[in-house]
C-alpha cells in the first residue's frame, strides 16, 4: 500500500507557504501511476506556485516492488557520516521489527540521493544487475583518476 502525508512547506526562495503531497511508502502493485511520477520527478518535489521554486523534499521513502522482489529504504542525505549512520539505524530497525524475515529473497536496496534511486529502479525494470553496473562504473571512472575522486 502507498502511504502519503500533506505537510505544510515554507518555500526557501519566497518565503510562501504551500501544501505538499509527500510519499513515504511506495508500492507499484498499487500505485503504477505513481512509479511513472516518480520515474519523471515528480514525487516529493516541491514546487512553489509564486515563485517556481523547485525542491526535493528531504523526506525519507521506501520503494517496493514485489514483481521484481526489490524494496529500496531512500534516504536523503549528502554527509557521509550520517550515511553510514543512516543505513545502521535501518539495518538494527529492520532486525529489531523482523521484517526481514518476510523479505527473503528481495533486492535490498538502500540509497541516499534521488537519482540514485531512480538509477536502481530503472537497472531492475531491465533486468540487470545494479551490483555489476556499479563495478563497470568504477571500471570507468578508475581510467580517468581526476573524475574519479568526484564519484566516491
Amino acid at each position: 500500500m502507498s502511504l502519503n502525508t500533506k505537510q505544510s512547506v515554507k518555500c526557501p526562495q519566497c518565503g510562501q507557504m504551500s501544501e505538499v503531497t509527500v510519499w513515504n511508502m511506495i508500492t507499484v502493485r498499487d500505485s503504477a501511476d505513481l512509479k511513472q511520477d516518480l520515474l519523471q520527478g515528480r514525487v516529493n518535489m516541491f514546487h512553489c506556485p509564486s515563485c517556481s521554486h523547485t525542491a526535493l523534499m528531504p523526506t525519507p521513502m521506501l520503494y517496493q516492488d514485489e514483481d521484481k522482489r526489490l524494496l529500496i529504504s531512500f534516504s536523503p542525505c549528502n554527509d557521509p557520516l550520517l550515511k553510514a549512520q543512516l543505513y545502521d539505524n535501518v539495518c538494527k530497525s529492520s532486525e529489531e521489527s523482523g521484517e526481514l524475515d518476510k523479505l527473503e529473497g528481495y533486492n535490498l536496496r538502500f540509497v541516499t540521493d534521488y537519482n540514485e534511486l531512480l538509477e536502481k529502479i530503472l537497472i531492475f525494470d531491465n533486468a540487470m544487475s545494479d551490483k555489476t553496473i556499479e563495478v563497470l562504473k568504477l571500471m570507468i571512472l578508475s581510467q580517468d583518476l581526476e573524475k574519479s575522486a568526484d564519484r566516491i
